[in-house]
């Protein structure tokens, strides 16, 4: 019962955000986003009931989807996060152990 439901809720959302971004209600970010979301969950659905070739379609979907994303700067708040603690971060020289 429950891959039903994890199935309504991929119909679900990828008709979402397609709908959405065919209305204009969605930017292209939204959209991968929740293109992204779902092609996620098709794939834990298709791990889950052994359909391997779908899974790694999906797998390999998600992984061009967040691609695109990241490239149409949907990751730049995320960017803004990191700048700071690579900042911060300073690395030390360290010799490695030798063995006696």
């Amino acid at each position: 019962m429950s891959i039903f439901i994890a199935q309504a809720v991929w119909f679900a959302v990828l008709g979402l955000a397609m709908g959405g971004l065919a209305t204009g209600r969605l930017s292209q970010r939204q959209y991968l986003a929740g293109m992204a979301a779902a092609t996620a969950i098709g794939a834990v659905v298709c791990v889950i009931t052994h359909d391997t070739t779908w899974a790694s379609v999906n797998s390999g979907s998600f992984a061009v989807i967040i691609w695109l994303w990241w490239q149409s700067g949907g990751g730049d708040d995320t960017k803004r996060r990191l700048r700071p603690l690579a900042r911060r971060f300073s690395p030390v020289r360290r010799t490695a152990p030798s063995a006696s």
